[in-house]
């Protein structure tokens, strides 16, 4: 819950108690449990400084030349009409561009789907009705974010994948490297209208 305070730092009388919201992914800094089902990808522990100045960053890397690389969580249920937000801070590392998804449920708009680009700091593409948002860290680090508004009720699954251009199409497939890759760290999925600050995450 949320409240107010006054100017002594006291609790404020006249303070509404308001719901803030609550990230739902379960080991959120942690992307090598099995919560995180990983197609055609590598996730290993990184040497990188998170962008907390921690040793929490990940390196997410291809492992099959042929298709596309993706992390996917099992999933939320999700009610029709409701707006959520899936985040990751992300670092370029011999790859540049982040695209995420919220896959399982339908949309309003249709699928959805944003590019970042982690070199130049920039959406450079989106697909359906998705809204999507970077900001920028320090050593290089940028908070992604996609938001979405659920169609319909079902099992909300959102997806990280690395693409190998800025106007990579949704999930689609390309000829990688592997091992190449991006870096990643403390995941969110919550419902609200933008990425919330805090951490909250269950590591």
């Amino acid at each position: 819950a949320q409240v107010f305070f006054d100017a002594s730092d006291r609790v404020s009388e006249s303070s509404v108690v308001r719901n803030t919201s609550q990230n739902l992914l379960a080991y959120s800094e942690n992307f090598s449990h099995s919560d995180w089902s990983k197609g055609d990808a590598t996730i290993a522990t990184s040497s990188e400084i998170d962008p907390f100045g921690g040793t929490g960053a990940y390196k997410f890397a291809v492992a099959n030349t042929s298709s596309n690389s993706k992390m996917l969580w099992d999933g939320a249920t999700v009610g029709s009409g409701e707006t959520w937000t899936s985040s990751v801070y992300a670092k370029k590392g011999e790859m540049d561009v982040l695209q995420m998804i919220t896959g399982g449920v339908n949309h309003a708009g249709g699928v959805n789907h944003a590019n970042f680009n982690l070199t130049t700091g920039q959406v450079t593409a989106t697909g359906g009705g998705a809204i999507a948002n970077i900001q920028e860290f320090e050593n290089g680090w940028f908070r992604c974010s996609l938001t979405d508004i659920t169609s319909a009720s079902g099992t909300a699954e959102p997806y990280l994948l690395i693409a190998n251009s800025n106007t990579l199409g949704r999930a689609a497939a390309y000829v990688g490297v592997v091992g190449e890759g991006i870096q990643i760290f403390g995941a969110q999925f919550e419902e609200s209208l933008h990425a919330s600050t805090g951490t909250d995450q269950i590591v």
